[in-house]
């Protein structure tokens, strides 16, 4: 008899519908020298449209100046970003207070960009959208233990304020199981 194989697998895991369709897309597993290809064809909101979020902070300079240009980094907690840039220049209208109503020093209003790539997309990151309880937020939330790489750090020479902040680009790693566990883990973001 002849050998067949499937070229397509389709499962659902919490109520989304996943299809992998084998023919569709490559990605090379160097490691064990298999060819596997794989949509997520369910859902059209896989990826944000421009391949680009945003997330606005305000964190303590130190912490600003640790995201340096190359360093891939973690960061431990659940990450919210929007694919409107507003949603982010909303986070910054006001610094953060302490319960004594006293104005946190010295932070500084941050806007990281988060981009992601267009052939291998991310594998951690789900559209919130449908079931957020804040509409039009456009929220796309990373997986706690995310990674990342940064691109390019903020430059604390120029002038910055809320409506003008420091600047933070990061890589989005499209498959956190390609980097080590223990990279540097970032306490602001």
């Amino acid at each position: 008899g002849e050998l067949v194989f499937e070229t397509e697998l389709s499962f659902s895991t919490a109520g989304v519908r996943h299809r992998f369709d084998l023919n569709r897309s490559k990605r090379t597993n160097m490691a064990m020298h298999i060819e596997r290809r794989s949509c997520r064809l369910s859902r059209t909101d896989t990826l944000p449209v421009g391949m680009i979020t945003w997330r606005g902070a305000w964190l303590p300079e130190i912490f600003a100046k640790w995201f340096t240009a190359g360093k891939s980094y973690r960061f431990a907690g659940y990450l919210a970003s929007s694919d409107d840039l507003q949603v982010s220049s909303n986070f910054l209208v006001c610094p953060p207070r302490d319960p004594d109503d006293q104005v946190l020093l010295p932070m500084v209003p941050v806007r990281f960009v988060f981009r992601f790539d267009l052939n291998q997309g991310c594998d951690h990151v789900n559209f919130l959208e449908s079931i957020s309880r804040v509409a039009r937020e456009r929220e796309w939330l990373f997986q706690a233990y995310s990674a990342f790489t940064v691109r390019t750090p903020a430059n604390l020479s120029t002038a910055f304020d809320r409506t003008n902040p420091l600047t933070i680009e990061v890589d989005v790693v499209p498959d956190n199981s390609t980097m080590p566990d223990d990279l540097p883990l970032a306490e602001w973001h």
